[in-house]
């Protein structure tokens, strides 16, 4: 099953705070209600986060980066890797899994396997 996961941005917009509060929070070492905290970058304030579909992955949009960070036992997520590093806007459609990318008044999509 998905994982239950809520991730809210902090108050200084520069850090993202991952409450585990599902039943399978020991998937990832944690306690029951316990959270993992990282710092990023100024983040957008348009829209900032959104989950991958199987809750293990979130979106973090920054100024103007797009990253993808795995979220798991670690504090900061250890995997972080960048989707693009020039991106207006972004939106995630979780039910067919597919990414669409605003960059430069052009319009991207990409279907994530």
């Amino acid at each position: 099953g998905k994982c239950k996961k809520m991730a809210m941005i902090g108050e200084d917009n520069k850090s993202v705070n991952v409450f585990f509060i599902g039943d399978d929070y020991d998937i990832f070492a944690k306690k029951p209600m316990s959270s993992s905290v990282f710092r990023t970058d100024v983040l957008d304030k348009d829209y900032p986060i959104s989950w991958f579909n199987n809750s293990a992955y979130l979106f973090v949009k920054h100024s103007s980066s797009l990253d993808l960070f795995e979220i798991n036992d670690t504090d900061p997520p250890k995997n972080r890797q960048i989707v693009d590093s020039a991106v207006d806007k972004y939106f995630y459609y979780q039910a067919n899994n597919t990414l669409y990318l605003l960059s430069d008044g052009s319009l991207y999509t990409s279907i994530i396997n």
